[in-house]
């Protein structure tokens, strides 16, 4: 589950993964967009879950201490639980199932879109962190899909009926789960009279990544989101940067995955998420030989 970025100050939005196994006995997931609020006391989030939960309930409850106290009628498991919410009323606001269709998308703004079966949503993860874990989770998901050759009016996600039904957010809450962003067309690049040196736009952008890697050193990943990063490069290199935004967003990525510890599998083999050789801890092996002994994922 990953919060998002609500337009009200009493309510919460969290985008839960949820997944079963269908009448193919293969993995099926759908998307719900799940609506908290707390008009009388204030909402408390608490970093604490890290694990996959499975568990069976009947009903929505309306009161609810856990984000994974959802309605279900058979047995489920959601995955990447990173917190837990404390409010009074919760209620399904979007389902969206994944088929082998589904196509992820940064929209350069902090967010990213999921576009299926001619359905486009958008989501936008209240910090950078939360935007990496979800499209971690949700591009597995999606490979599984794929694998699976899922599509409408076949006999994957049968049991999607129930979580459309189940929708009873209000309808502002309903509108903001469907709201689309604008879209934009941009013409080609005209050719470069001289391919040979870089041009204005490359150079800016190799700038930016030195400056990007260097401004997310020292910033709270967890608690920052890509726009307020953006907005702090643009501070630094006294300009605007909106054309860049997607840019931003896919190094900002990388960064984040170069940031990750290398994993020791067995004795002088790692597993690395990065395309750079990392800093590995010591070895009798020389510098060369321990980079080939990494796994680059």
């Amino acid at each position: 589950a990953v919060c998002l970025e609500s337009g009200w100050s009493d309510r919460v939005r969290y985008m839960v993964v949820v997944y079963t196994n269908g009448r193919q006995d293969t993995e099926e997931n759908i998307l719900l967009g799940m609506d908290f609020t707390n008009k009388d006391s204030s909402i408390t989030i608490t970093s604490s879950i890290t694990s996959s939960i499975t568990f069976t309930t009947s009903s929505i409850t309306s009161t609810i201490t856990y984000i994974t106290s959802i309605t279900c009628t058979s047995s489920i498991t959601i995955t990447s639980i990173t917190s837990s919410v404390v409010c009074k009323n919760c209620s399904i606001g979007m389902v969206l199932p994944l088929w082998s269709d589904t196509k992820i998308h940064l929209d350069g703004d902090g967010g990213f879109t999921v576009n299926t079966a001619e359905r486009t949503h958008v989501f936008k993860p209240v910090s950078v962190q939360a935007m990496w874990s979800a499209l971690q989770i949700l591009h597995k998901v999606c490979e599984v899909s794929r694998r699976h050759n899922y599509f409408p009016g076949g006999m994957a996600l049968t049991w999607l009926g129930y979580y459309e039904s189940c929708i009873s957010s209000e309808q502002s809450c309903i509108n903001q789960w469907n709201a689309m962003r604008d879209l934009e067309t941009t013409r080609p690049d005209s050719p470069d009279m001289f391919v040979d040196k870089p041009s204005e736009r490359e150079r800016t952008e190799g700038l930016l990544k030195a400056k990007l890697r260097n401004v997310m050193s020292y910033q709270d990943l967890d608690n920052v989101t890509s726009k307020q990063i953006r907005t702090e490069l643009e501070q630094h290199m006294s300009c605007n940067l909106n054309e860049y935004k997607e840019f931003i967003d896919n190094e900002m990525l990388q960064i984040l995955g170069q940031m990750d510890k290398a994993t020791l599998i067995f004795d002088h083999l790692y597993l690395v998420a990065t395309s750079r050789p990392p800093a590995l801890p010591a070895s009798p092996l020389s510098a060369h030989t321990a980079e080939r002994l990494c796994i680059y994922i």
